[in-house]
């Protein structure tokens, strides 16, 4: 009778799991009482619900979905409808169920029973039992008769003298076995029981390479991991053989020994752990020897770099013509003398030797070429040579090119060439072909170009195939079609085959040199170029276009000024009408369709195609904007605008020197001047200044200002140099007396130490010989006095004679092991190296220069770098000591002077010259910069493009001409390929522009006064006329500008230039010439005023930055007036004109005009101030009429929300500062008003100023499900709405970085493959990258588990994992024996008996009365009932899961607002990573509601010894079914409807203002939306920290005394030092400090303070704004603890201001710390 094979194999495991059970009652529970199961539901097992929002109605999909992008719609009037859920019943196989909660021993306890000898391993098989007698009475004979032990175990009881009791089993217990002490009182009703585990044996469990394995990397580190911690030395019970020295680390169980040098390659090593090694001093020991051997990898053959040799071929495919000498080319750096070996073999068929080529071509461009791929077994070897490379001695270089030639020339056909020196080796194809080829594709046309290279003639009736069409050449040889081979965005190689008659095929791939549209420049949508304002290259080549604005940087509540133009390009018409859109700045998180608008305005074009409007905003938040112009959805111009506090500067510094160059010892002069914008002199005012870069004994010192703003001072240009070259040095000032902003210049200049130059000119090699030759000249200053930018021979004078010692020095290193280090988790060693630096003098000549020069030869050696030392002097006696490296084979790459060919087209003009509409263009065809001449069998063949080829043109003249036509403006693009009768030869692409000045208009402003007082009108009359000086109508866009803001950035404009660079693209797409020429293979706050100030005069309070942006249109003679009522700021205003007409003509000027006063106020005193600062009002006088030390009175009048507040009376004298002390400021608007008397001179000047609760306002997140009525937070900045569908796009992004998991680990290879397909069934994402191929099954034992490296031994938890992943490449009838042996394994301990009982559940195996048995142990650990936990979960009894994750979570779980990890009394990082990562495996699959958290947790922190990659991609599968990849919501803003639709991964995004925010509405969700709001809150608000993270501040001075108490004008070092501790997330967070207002920020290079400027440069802000200062910092590792970040303020008011919180946050959660406030005070 057969037997059935399935029936045998059940009833093998029946039999099996009856001895497990049996076991299981023993060994791990030890109850003596039967284990009752309690069955739910007929039979059906308890499901736990999912107690998440529920989903809005969306039909689920069975199949993973592919995903496009967001869109959005505008909503039409029908009705949104949505499909109805769809559900089916869930049903399970009837199983037994576990008890429905959490056992509980929670009955009356009659004494305390408590082990003398317990750890947290275990008790000891040896420990006595105390007893605590509680509520009742028992002598020690009562007690003797009621206590039992289970398994049956004799004791005796004994009275303590302390009352109590103690049990002493009678002998040894066994170990590793649970002891049931049981207490029954039948008479008082009480039946109690207490259960021991005792301690394991301390045995090995796996050594890591196991026993037996084969192919152990050489690098590996030898892991024996034991049944406990390790806490003693190994290395007396550790012996290898053959005998390696090594060291040891210790990793918790695992001692790992690491080799000091790599293992010997093909040799089995032997290792023994002896008996009688000890966990701990007094722990348990080995009881016998563990000995295991393995087997080293062979020595590897394949090609490769072998220590510093290295061979390599140049290029993937070599086409050679039959008839030249034959040779190809190699990258190496063997030896002249040393030989290699090539061998060449031939194919049999093209189809064979076509599949090479195309296989290896048809990927993308990005791809990594691997020719050693190649198979040339079974091929005919035509020859093999040994040969030394080919040098060329008058061209020495060690990394460069070299040659192999063949012996003999090969015919035509198809061949594999393969080098070989040492055991490397490099192969590469060979194609002889005698056809001369030029493919190239444009974006209209594919043309072909092919000669025969052995008879010069054209090829006629070759068939060019490619993919999709074919084409054939005449009989000149060309073949052209319309039809386009590439995609436009050159992304993809092409293959093509040429077929001629009578002669082999030729096989090759266009698409290797992309030529970009733009001529190095390409936009294609990423953003608006910076250049053109264009959004993409396709707008620029249908449009002509401009875009202006009156500033680049605005404040937070300002007014953006717009002008431009759009007009079509080619015969394309511009639209009419278009949106002017202000944005913020688009980011990676969200798609290009989110919605940023700020605002927008609707705009008509004029009828000179120009456009103007304004945009104001409030409250806007310091960064990026983008101004845009669109037509509908389409985008067309755009530009960056910059948003943020700042303050102008009140004055200019302009500084000069006499001279640029210097001797040394020589006089300069400095000079400065200040003066205020509109001319008034900043008399009596002091600087500091700071001289660098020469030696001085003073180099520090003070400036002060005569009565016309003028200072100067003497420098004596002295430098210690014994050195000849010269040193730049410089003097830089800074205001000495506080401002509101730092005001600064500098000016650089040369010092020449010596007159005499010596240097080495010439340095040759020529095999080992070198010649140095030395020469020596004047040094002439006068050459280059007022050059500005020079180099050494421009101030080389004549030669000279000096006697010269020279001294040559080798140099070389020697590299020492020191030691190595063990990488954990991949399991292997790498060296560390200490590298010796030796140098050593090995020559002196004596020797002097003969007209100048002297040569000198020496023998170099290999591997030694070389310099000289050369010792003279100058003219007037001064030594000199020049050191000049010799530059070894190492650095020269020789390649300089190669004999290669260049070909390029010269035009009729000179470089930057350019063709005006109807002029003839020549272009000359040219080698080597030598025209070429006219010469038999040659051929040209000439392209011209413009989006695409316009025509070709072959001909034997190497001048081709034609004529720029109107058509070609702005740009038209020239190449040719050049037949020289045997090669075909490329030259480069030669743009054609326009001649812009044949367009320029030429404008005129002259304004009816230079000089203006406040509030006047000023009046311009303009005249525009064309270049041949006639007028022309023109509209003219007039800005005026305060140049105080221009200081802070400057405006450039030039319309003509930006107009007319506007080119279209060329339309050429790539070309290639096959051909192989090895030769080629050689080669602040609100804006303070510009000026404050007149007689009896109105207060002046109308301060702008832009006082006039307006457009007029001439007359036809081109003349115009405008006229503007200017606002009070005493200042010179920029006039800026931009002329244009509707014939693309274009120009612009600018000019300045001052406004006034000779007498006028300016104070000293900040915007912004914190409730109870006590700040001082600092007030000055200046003006033409003022005269120092003269009398001054000032009145002060402060008003509070409109109401008089207080009111000040003050006197004071010219040149000096009044100071007004406003005492403590409540909080709201405040306005001051001071009133200057001078003389018969008045001046009043009102300015504003706030005070508030605090600065402090920190980005939080709020995540919510969207709904119809959701509630936002209140807010007076914009926030940024990110929605998505939930989870989506977080799990996409871990499995595009789970897919590039590194590493030979079984669970990185399962990771990343799983990973990949998931994106592939879900995301429709493919992978493109290389993919090795691995042999699974190396990784299950023949035991049937699962190793970690293929000569790992086999662990129960890791195998558990891997089949949580479910991937097919494992036996898992085999994993199952598996489990069941370990189980039935006595010594195992309990996590390998834990883990083994989650893999069985997950295979679906009925072990749910071992399940119970085993959570009753009380000796489980906290990663043990994770894995129990987990297999309740897996074999369905939810509610017992869900009992055992409450007990762990209430017990041991950590949270924040986004994260959640689980951490137990003793737990490092690695505890904890690996903890929570099965709790948040557990919490998924009972759909706890902190899954997500603890995922977050697991996906964002990495281990530093394990991996739990696995445990996230398990997490990913079980929720990518049941995600919603699809949504879509209704929102309604300004007035409109859009529906926005996601799809899978996709973001969408809101940048709201507070207004906006108040006013969206959202209808019709569908799906489950998740929304992500970024806001802005006061600090006390939050009242949340986190202790994970911590902040403190300090300020220091010059002394380094940390202090509150600062003086007026002082430097102020701020240091802010954040912490981390172990929990803290790892990525990026943000440092924000807040100066008092009495401080403001100074960049280390803005000032002339010696000790600013050479302290630490390492700390550059992220932003500054007002008083804000914020860093970004990064933590990579949970290494990092402590960060120190240090930057500089000065103090510049005066008082006592609250120093706010500096905060520290991370930027994915809203973990945040922060440290107290603090007052400082300025005096």
């Amino acid at each position: 009778m057969k037997k059935d094979k399935n029936n045998e194999t059940n009833h093998k495991r029946t039999k099996k799991k009856l001895l497990i059970l049996a076991v299981s009652l023993v060994v791990l529970a030890g109850v003596a009482a039967a284990v009752f199961l309690l069955i739910n539901n007929n039979g059906n097992l308890p499901v736990a619900q999912d107690t998440s929002p529920t989903p809005s109605p969306i039909g689920l999909p069975d199949e993973p979905v592919t995903t496009a992008s967001v869109t959005v719609e505008p909503v039409t009037t029908e009705p949104i409808t949505t499909e109805p859920v769809t559900t089916e019943p869930v049903t399970t196989e009837p199983a037994i169920t576990g008890p429905a909660t959490v056992p509980s021993f929670e009955t009356e306890k009659p004494f305390e029973l408590v082990a003398e000898k317990r750890d947290e391993i275990g008790t000891a098989t040896d420990s006595s039992y105390r007893i605590l007698l509680a509520k009742y009475e028992y002598t020690a004979e009562q007690l003797t008769s009621k206590i039992s032990i289970v398994p049956e175990t004799k004791f005796t009881i004994v009275k303590k003298s302390d009352g109590g009791y103690m049990l002493k089993p009678a002998g040894l217990l066994s170990p590793n076995k649970v002891y049931s002490f049981q207490f029954s009182d039948e008479d008082k009703g009480i039946s109690y029981s207490w259960a021991f585990q005792t301690r394991a044996e301390f045995f090995v469990t796996s050594t890591l390479p196991r026993n037996e394995a084969t192919y152990v990397p050489v690098n590996t580190g030898i892991e024996v991991t034991f049944s406990d911690k390790v806490n003693s030395d190994l290395s007396r019970y550790f012996e290898i053989s053959p005998n390696t020295p090594g060291r040891f680390e210790i990793h918790k169980n695992t001692v790992v020994f690491v080799p000091d040098t790599p293992l010997s390659y093909d040799t089995v090593y032997t290792v023994t752990v002896k008996k009688g090694f000890s966990q701990k001093a007094d722990g348990l020991s080995l009881k016998e020897n563990t000995v295991f051997s393995f087997q080293t990898q062979p020595e590897p053959t394949e090609k490769g770099r072998n220590n510093d040799k290295y061979i390599e071929f140049v290029r993937d495919i070599y086409n050679l013509y039959p008839n030249e000498l034959q040779f190809i080319s190699v990258y190496s750096n063997i030896d002249q003398n040393e030989e290699v070996e090539l061998s060449i073999y031939q194919y049999s068929n093209e189809q064979e030797f076509k599949e090479d080529v195309f296989i290896k071509d048809d990927r993308p461009r990005w791809c990594i070429q691997y020719n050693n791929k190649i198979d040339y077994s079974g091929k005919e070897e035509v020859f093999s040579i040994k040969t030394a490379l080919l040098y060329d001695d008058e061209k020495e270089g060690y990394y460069r090119t070299k040659f192999i030639e063949f012996p003999d020339k090969l015919p035509e056909g198809y061949y594999v060439a393969v080098v070989r020196y040492d055991e490397m080796e490099s192969i590469t194809l060979v194609q002889i072909n005698g056809m001369a080829v030029y493919i190239g594709s444009a974006e209209n046309k594919t043309i072909g170009f092919i000669y025969d290279s052995l008879t010069s003639t054209p090829v006629e009736g070759a068939e060019i195939v490619f993919d999709k069409f074919s084409i054939k050449t005449g009989a000149d040889g060309i073949a052209v079609s319309d039809d386009v081979l590439m995609e436009k965005d050159g992304s993809k190689l092409k293959n093509y085959t040429i077929i001629r008659q009578g002669h082999p095929s030729y096989y090759y791939t266009i698409g290797r040199n992309r030529y970009d549209p733009y001529y190095y420049r390409d936009y294609n949508g990423y953003g608006y170029d910076y250049y053109t304002n264009f959004w993409a290259r396709d707008i620029q080549d249908k449009y002509w276009g401009y875009l202006y604005t009156d500033r680049e940087m605005y404040l937070l509540s300002d007014t953006i000024n717009v002008w431009g133009m759009l007009a079509g390009k080619d015969g394309s018409k511009a639209p009419r009408e278009l949106t002017v859109r202000l944005s913020k700045e688009s980011n990676y998180y969200s798609s290009q369709d989110s919605y940023t608008v700020i605002d927008e305005k609707k705009v008509n074009l004029s009828v000179t195609n120009t456009f103007k409007t304004s945009i104001a905003y409030e409250n806007l938040s310091t960064g990026y904007y983008i101004l845009e112009i669109l037509h509908e959805d389409e985008k067309l111009l755009g530009k960056n605008i910059y948003i943020r506090e700042y303050t102008k500067p009140i004055y200019t510094i302009d500084t000069s020197m006499d001279k640029t160059v210097a001797a040394n010892g020589e006089k300069l002069q400095f000079e400065m001047e200040t003066k205020f914008f509109e001319g008034t002199p900043v008399h009596g005012m002091e600087f500091n200044y700071y001289i660098q870069g020469l030696s001085l004994s003073e180099d520090t010192g003070i400036l002060k200002t005569d009565e016309n703003g003028r200072s100067s001072l003497d420098i004596e240009a002295v430098l210690d140099s014994y050195s000849w070259r010269p040193k730049q040095a410089s003097i830089s000032v800074t205001n000495k007396d506080p401002e509101e902003t730092t005001l600064n210049a500098y000016e650089y200049f040369t010092v020449f130490p010596r007159d005499v130059m010596v240097n080495v000119t010439n340095y040759k090699e020529v095999n080992e010989k070198c010649t140095v030759t030395i020469e020596a000249n004047k040094i002439d200053l006068s050459k280059i006095q007022n050059m500005g930018w020079y180099q050494e021979e421009d101030y080389k004078g004549a030669p000279v004679d000096v006697d010269m010692e020279i001294e040559l020095f080798e140099i070389y290193y020697t590299s020492e092991q020191i030691g190595t280090f063990y990488d954990f988790i991949n399991k292997l060693t790498y060296p560390k190296y200490k590298y010796d630096r030796h140098e050593r003098m090995i020559q002196t000549i004596n020797a002097g220069t003969v007209e100048g020069k002297y040569s000198f030869d020496f023998t170099r050696e290999k591997d030694k770098g070389y310099y000289i030392t050369i010792k003279c002097k100058d003219s007037q006696g001064r030594p000199i000591q020049d050191v000049q490296s010799l530059y070894n084979a190492y650095y020269n790459n020789g390649r300089d002077d190669m004999d290669r060919d260049y070909y390029y087209l010269e035009t009729n003009k000179k470089h930057y010259e350019d063709y005006a509409a109807g002029e003839e263009v020549k272009a000359y065809l040219s080698i080597d910069g030598t025209p070429c001449v006219k010469k038999e069998n040659t051929k040209v063949l000439y392209m011209l493009f413009r989006k695409g080829m316009l025509e070709y043109t072959l001909s034997d003249d190497p001048v081709y001409s034609f004529t720029f036509i109107k058509e070609y403006i702005p740009n038209v693009s020239i190449m040719a390929v050049y037949f020289d009768g045997k090669n075909m030869n490329l030259t480069g692409m030669n743009r054609i522009d326009y001649d812009k000045e044949a367009s320029r208009l030429n404008i005129e402003v002259t304004p009816a006064a230079q000089e203006y007082r406040p509030g006047d009108t000023a009046v311009f009359n303009v005249k525009v006329s064309d270049p041949k000086g006639n007028g022309k109508k023109t509209e003219i866009l007039f800005s005026i500008v305060d140049e105080a803001y221009f200081a802070l950035w400057d405006q450039k404009v030039n319309i003509l230039e930006d107009i007319y660079n506007q080119v279209v693209s060329l339309g050429y797409l790539d070309g290639s010439i096959p051909h192989t020429n090895p030769l080629e293979d050689y080669y602040g706050y609100a804006a303070a005023e510009g000026g404050e100030g007149g007689d009896e005069a109105p207060v002046r309070s109308d301060f702008k930055d832009t006082a006039l942006f307006e457009s007029v249109i001439t007359d036809d003679e081109g003349k115009a007036q405008i006229s503007v009522k200017l606002p009070d700021n005493l200042t010179k205003w920029r006039v800026t004109s931009i002329g244009l007409t509707d014939d693309l003509y274009a120009g612009n000027g600018i000019i300045n005009i001052d406004t006034r006063l000779p007498y006028f106020i300016n104070s000293v005193f900040n915007s912004r101030f914190i409730t109870l600062d006590k700040p001082v009002i600092q007030i000055r006088s200046f003006g033409t009429a003022v005269v120092q030390g003269e009398k001054v009175k000032y009145t002060v009048a402060i008003k509070k929300d409109g109401q008089d507040w207080k009111n000040y009376s003050i006197s004071s004298t010219i040149g000096e500062r009044a100071l007004v002390e406003t005492g403590a400021l409540e909080e709201g608007s405040y306005t001051y008003t001071i009133t200057g008397k001078y003389k018969s001179f008045t001046d009043a000047v009102m300015l504003p100023f706030e005070v508030v609760p605090g600065f402090v306002e920190q980005s939080r997140t709020q995540y919510s499900e969207l709904s119809e009525n959701m509630k936002f937070p209140n807010v007076k900045w914009p926030v940024k709405i990110y929605f998505f569908n939930e989870n989506v796009r977080s799990y996409w992004e871990d499995l595009l970085d789970l897919s590039y998991s590194w590493g030979e680990r079984i669970d990185s290879i399962i990771v990343r493959k799983q990973a990949r397909k998931l994106l592939q069934d879900y995301f429709d994402e493919e992978w493109h990258g290389y993919s090795k191929e691995y042999d699974l099954s190396k990784y299950q034992l023949s035991n049937g588990g699962i190793a970690l490296l293929p000569y790992d031994s086999a662990n129960p938890a890791l195998t558990a994992k891997i089949s949580s992943l479910e991937d097919s490449s494992f036996d898992y009838e085999q994993v199952k024996d598996y489990f069941y042996r370990t189980l039935a394994n006595e010594n195992a301990v309990s996590t390998d008996i834990a883990a083994s009982y989650w893999g069985l559940a997950g295979l679906r195996e009925p072990i749910l009365p071992e399940l119970s048995a085993l959570l009753k142990s009380p000796n489980l650990k906290l990663i043990d009932k994770l894995y129990i936990g987990l297999a309740y979960a897996d074999i369905g009894d939810l509610d017992t899961a869900t009992g055992i994750y409450r007990e762990i979570v209430d017990s041991y779980m950590n949270e924040d607002s986004r994260r959640a990890y689980i951490n137990e009394k003793g737990y490092d990082s690695d505890d904890t990573q690996e903890a929570t990562s099965l709790c948040a495996l557990l919490s998924q699959k009972i759909k706890a509601p902190e899954r997500q958290k603890f995922f977050e947790f697991v996906s964002n922190m990495y281990g530093e010894d394990i991996l739990t990659n696995a445990m996230r991609l398990a997490y990913i599968q079980s929720n990518l079914k049941n995600l919603n990849f699809k949504s879509s919501f209704v929102y309604e803003l300004d007035g409109k409807k859009e529906k926005v639709t996601i799809d899978g991964k996709d973001t969408f995004s809101m940048f709201l203002t507070a207004n906006k925010l108040s006013q969206i509405r959202f209808s019709n969700i569908n799906g489950r939306i998740v929304t992500a709001t970024v806001y802005k809150t006061p600090i006390g608000e939050i009242s949340e920290t986190d202790s994970r993270i911590s902040i403190t501040r300090t300020y220091s001075g010059k002394d380094d005394k940390v202090r509150k108490h600062m003086d007026t004008s002082e430097y102020i070092k701020v240091t802010l030092k954040v912490r981390f501790d172990q929990f803290a997330p790892t990525g990026y967070y943000m440092v924000e400090d807040y100066l008092p207002a009495s401080l403001k920020y100074v960049s280390t290079w803005q000032t002339a303070d010696k000790w600013v400027r050479e302290s630490i440069r390492g700390w550059y802000p992220h932003v500054v704004g007002g008083q804000r200062v914020s860093f970004t910092i990064h933590r990579s590792d949970l290494k990092s603890r402590e960060v120190t970040i240090e930057y500089f303020a000065r103090a510049v008011n005066i008082g006592i201001c609250t120093a706010e919180s500096a905060t520290v946050f991370n930027l994915d959660s809203n973990i945040i710390n922060y440290t107290p406030r603090e007052m400082v005070t300025v005096e």
